[in-house]
């Protein structure tokens, strides 16, 4: 958001940004010493059940899937940056701003996500100006991943159309 007029439109996929509360899962690791030692048990089957929770068919999640997730994560740095993220993050200010972006926006949401609900893209859609909002059926958190195909079309419509493009 420093450089809003950089950019004439913008895709936002299960994205955060009001404050509201986070997962327990995440807010574990704002605290010293408990984020890092949670981030230490970060492990293949751990990823694997975690992605499992995220998706609308766990079946989706395979142990090839969660082995490219994990690779990263088993780094220590990368593990460092999960938690100093997460206790850096401040989402008052991206809520308080999220109203200055006059750029035609795609909101994409999982019909089942379990982060968000439909009050939280409810929500967006009051502070965005100029946003257009698709839930994506049968879909979790990563509707990108379980229906590329349609997120896809979705995402080129949006690019390639002038604006307010039907959905």
């Amino acid at each position: 958001m420093k450089y809003p007029e950089k950019i004439d439109r913008l895709i936002l996929i299960d994205s955060s940004g009001l404050n509201v509360p986070d997962k327990s899962e995440w807010r574990f690791l704002n605290y010293p010493v408990i984020g890092e030692i949670i981030t230490n048990f970060i492990s293949l089957d751990a990823t694997y059940n975690s992605l499992s929770g995220m998706v609308y068919e766990p079946s989706f999640i395979t142990k090839a899937y969660a082995e490219e997730i994990f690779a990263p994560l088993s780094k220590p740095n990368n593990r460092k940056a999960q938690y100093l993220s997460q206790r850096n993050m401040d989402w008052k200010i991206t809520d308080a701003r999220l109203g200055e972006l006059e750029q035609e926006i795609l909101l994409i949401f999982g019909e089942f996500d379990p982060y968000f609900d439909n009050n939280y893209y409810d929500e967006m859609m009051l502070r965005l100006q100029n946003a257009n909002l698709v839930v994506v059926k049968q879909t979790g958190h990563l509707p990108h991943e379980e229906r590329p195909d349609e997120v896809n079309a979705l995402m080129l419509d949006f690019l390639t159309h002038s604006e307010n493009p039907a959905f």
